[in-house]
């Protein structure tokens, strides 16, 4: 039998043992990425989605949908249109209403999108799961959770924590509805979501929000090459580059992650991409302003086809004015940690352990330079810099397409793919109190004010 997109379980598994299944949702803002984990096997499955994936890497879908003149959603692969940059309106401007269509004129927002594009993606999920897992899960009821990550500086401002809640929780009841998903029903679901009465489809404790940067070193934390401590990390998005320094600890055998200090910024890949562009563009027309002036006159028309090329000529270093900006929040976080938030940190003097991810570290004005200028304006501290570190693609991740250099596209989905309660204990800046400089080696988590304290 055929499995409908909105199916959560196997045809014969509804009275069988039931199954914890943890779907860990990357909502990134140029691709997502899903794995699964069962947590009792301690096995984890990243999702392909094969037609609408990237042709190189089947774990990366785009975050795009496609509206046709009914309102009707689907999600767009890579070599169709559709709408892009879902992600920032949610963090940015939720609720404004915009205008979409030349001739229905569809009226709708951010958090309507969204929640329609996970509700897409959780159907095709849950579909490649029945279908190519099934001999694994067949006789079991599955028991489904679902974790979103948020950026980790936003996980600290209740109006954004809010609305990435509110589109995981519309999207799993839009996954599970009949039929196709439509603008109209997502507008319903949003509406309904703000209800703590809302049913999704599934207990509300088992849809959380989490911080990316956590998840993003869940993993680490639970490999062998996990060491407690203070550490930095930034992730390099296509339009967000998130910096923040965390302090990992295992109290009484659980772990815990404080953030001292982060930050999000807009210097990052495609801002980079753009802007050289621009500049390539810019010296190109004026190139061709000076080719259309040959008349033969004032100046003699070239022999070839080779002489309307331009000499090469050093263009002002794009890559350098886009550096000079990129370093602020780094070094900005790190200065924060080093004087108020944790200055005693034994890193300080062994070297802050330091993790560049996301889809644009590959680029070496990620991956080295911005760290080399970082260490250079910070050299007046009486640190011993950085120490890179690489996240460790886990053994229990059946990803047999990935290379494992590429681990570290899918290491939020995968620490998000862990239960909530087993990812650790998350305490955001906000929670902190500075730490003066002169006190001896007073413990992070001393200073941590819970909400009881408040």
């Amino acid at each position: 039998m055929v499995l409908a997109g909105s199916a959560t379980q196997f045809e014969a598994g509804s009275t069988g043992e039931v199954k914890d299944i943890v779907i860990g949702f990357d909502f990134g803002t140029s691709c997502t990425k899903v794995v699964l984990q069962d947590p009792v096997l301690r096995t984890a499955f990243a999702v392909p989605f094969s037609k609408r994936g990237h042709p190189n890497n089947a774990y990366l879908l785009p975050s795009k949908i496609a509206l046709d003149t009914d309102g009707k959603c689907q999600l767009s692969g890579f070599n169709r249109a559709g709408i892009r940059g879902l992600k920032r309106p949610l963090m940015k401007t939720p609720n404004r209403s915009k205008t979409l269509g030349s001739s229905s004129r569809i009226r709708t927002n951010a958090l309507e999108l969204a929640s329609a594009f996970i509700g897409l993606v959780l159907r095709e999920v849950r579909l490649w799961f029945l279908t190519d897992i099934a001999d694994i899960y067949r006789k079991n009821r599955i028991r489904w959770h679902l974790n979103l990550g948020i950026p980790a500086r936003n996980y600290d401002e209740k109006n954004i924590k809010k609305a990435f809640l509110k589109t995981a929780l519309a999207g799993w009841w839009l996954s599970i509805q009949e039929g196709p998903i439509t603008v109209n029903l997502a507008k319903n679901a949003v509406s309904r979501a703000d209800d703590e009465n809302f049913r999704p489809g599934m207990h509300r404790d088992y849809i959380q929000v989490v911080p990316e940067v956590a998840a993003e070193v869940a993993g680490y934390a639970r490999s062998p090459l996990r060491r407690l401590g203070l550490h930095m990390i930034i992730d390099v998005g296509a339009t967000t580059m998130d910096v923040a320094t965390f302090r990992l600890d295992a109290p009484e055998e659980e772990f815990r992650y404080v953030f001292p200090y982060a930050e999000v910024n807009e210097y990052a890949c495609y801002h980079l991409h753009l802007l050289r562009c621009q500049h390539v563009k810019e010296y190109f027309d004026s190139w061709i302003g000076e080719l259309n002036k040959i008349d033969d006159l004032h100046a003699t028309i070239p022999q070839s086809h080779q002489g309307y090329m331009p000499p090469p000529v050093k263009l002002a270093d794009i890559d350098d004015q886009f550096a000079q900006k990129a370093l602020v929040p780094i070094t900005r976080v790190a200065v924060k940690t080093y004087a108020i938030r944790d200055p005693n940190a034994e890193e300080w003097k062994t070297g802050l352990p330091l993790f560049i991810c996301g889809g644009g570290s590959y680029l070496i004005l990620f991956k080295k330079e911005l760290v080399r200028r970082a260490e250079h304006r910070l050299k007046n501290y009486k640190w011993s810099g950085f120490r890179p570190l690489e996240l460790p693609k886990p053994e229990e991740l059946k990803a047999d397409a990935l290379d494992p250099r590429q681990y570290h596209r899918l290491a939020v989905a995968y620490g998000l793919s862990f239960l909530f309660e087993d990812i650790g204990h998350i305490v955001p800046p906000s929670e902190l109190q500075d730490i003066p400089k002169e006190d001896k080696r007073t413990a992070l988590e001393d200073k941590y004010v819970s909400k009881d304290m408040v």
